[in-house]
């Protein structure tokens, strides 16, 4: 049976017990970490020159530090929305994800100390993985479709507004209260 859950559809409200997954992305997170060169500018401002022949050398590097921070996205957003269908606040708990989503991406646009890898795992990887607008736009139509058109719109109003008060929270707070938004 088909069955709407805070995030968009699912085969079955049926759980098959505590997720496995999350351990073994972490220890993958943390694997690839290394691969990130650094996660943070030395203090003299400039990046340490590449290992020779290593992985943080290659081509392959800002796939790695992506991917590895996808990875960690992409769980860290279904077990948030698990949550929130469980808490049966659904499908707010993709909200509360896309917002948190924008703050975390307008910190990381913001911190001036990461490196590149490390802006690339964190923004293009993770954010881009945790955050989803196809959900959002999916719930929004359900919620539609059924006759909530004034919850489908506090819902939109909350994800779009929401996150954009919430990117330029974190850019400003992390950008040590110098960006200005006029």
């Amino acid at each position: 049976a088909r069955a709407w859950a805070g995030g968009g559809i699912v085969v079955s409200k049926a759980r098959m017990g505590p997720s496995p997954t999350l351990a073994p992305a972490l220890l993958l997170l943390l694997a690839a970490l290394p691969t990130l060169h650094a996660l943070s500018v030395p203090r003299s401002g400039r990046m340490p020159p590449p290992t020779p022949g290593g992985w943080g050398s290659s081509k392959m590097a800002p796939w790695t530090a992506v991917g590895s921070g996808a990875v960690m996205g992409a769980i860290a957003r279904y077990e948030l929305s698990e949550l929130a269908s469980r808490a049966k606040v659904k499908p707010w708990g993709i909200a509360g994800i896309n917002v948190a989503g924008s703050f975390v991406l307008g910190s990381v646009i913001a911190a001036t100390p990461l490196s590149p890898s490390a802006k690339l795992m964190l923004g293009t990887g993770f954010c881009g993985a945790f955050t989803t607008f196809s959900t959002f736009s999916v719930d929004s139509l359900a919620m539609m479709e059924a006759g909530k058109v004034r919850t489908a719109l506090k819902y939109m109003a909350v994800n779009n507004l929401g996150g954009i008060g919430a990117a330029a929270l974190g850019m400003w707070l992390f950008s040590g209260g110098k960006k200005k938004f006029r």
